[in-house]
């Protein structure tokens, strides 16, 4: 299929599925989604507050930047 597995893959002989006992591929495919929603929300976790800092940052050097100018003048 066209989704990554979260479980190991488990045969037990010819014409069986790649399935681990006991979980449905319904389940492997829900399972699989809410890792991806998870890994989604961390990641924006992470990036919000990143442009903050990068934000604060522009300013500090806008600030350094007028400094300098003001001297030179």
């Amino acid at each position: 299929m066209g989704f990554v597995r979260c479980f190991p893959v488990v045969r037990t002989g010819p014409g069986t599925t790649n399935q681990t006992p006991g979980v449905s591929e319904k389940e492997t495919r829900m399972n699989v989604a809410k890792w991806m929603k998870l890994m989604l929300l961390l990641g924006v976790m992470v990036l919000v507050p990143a442009c903050e800092t990068m934000e604060g940052a522009g300013r500090d050097v806008e600030k350094a930047g007028d400094s300098i100018k003001d001297a030179a003048n």
